[in-house]
């Protein structure tokens, strides 16, 4: 059992540093009272790393990271929204699948597997929860995940 929200602040403090050697602003909100998930606390630290760590790396100096965490009916959403490059169209159905790596994001970071994604969805799955993301090509891209409540 674990807090989402005690995990996020670690996570968000562990980021805060390099959001900010890459001028780029972090920011975290959450509703009050989230209760406990059922999960692994060191996979999902993993999950959120790799989705504020992606954040941070594909948005431009002067760009911002949103971190969220909610309440929603009996799932605890965990979202990051940024202002950075997106993700092209034709390859949104890709951004799942292993050792993928957008096309246009080479400019940005030239190392990578292309592994994150894949590890993250599974681990999510795996979870009972669900995971997806939204992305506009030059406007930036929200990746989220949710978790049920613990019973």
């Amino acid at each position: 059992d674990i807090s989402l929200t005690e995990t996020l602040k670690r996570v968000i403090a562990d980021f805060q540093r390099y959001a900010e050697m890459s001028h780029v602003a972090l920011a975290m909100e959450s509703d009050t009272d989230i209760p406990l998930v059922h999960a692994d606390r060191s996979r999902i630290i993993m999950v959120m790393q790799t989705f504020i760590d992606n954040a941070v790396r594909y948005s431009p100096q002067s760009g911002s990271v949103r971190v969220l965490l909610k309440k929603e009916g009996a799932f605890i959403r965990f979202s990051v929204s940024d202002t950075g490059v997106g993700i092209p169209a034709m390859q949104q159905k890709n951004i799942f699948d292993k050792f993928f790596r957008a096309s246009n994001i080479m400019q940005y970071q030239t190392e990578g597997t292309g592994i994150d994604l894949f590890i993250s969805r599974y681990i999510i799955e795996a979870s009972r929860g669900s995971i997806g993301f939204t992305s506009e090509e030059n406007k930036g891209s929200t990746f989220w995940f949710m978790l049920p409540i613990k019973k």
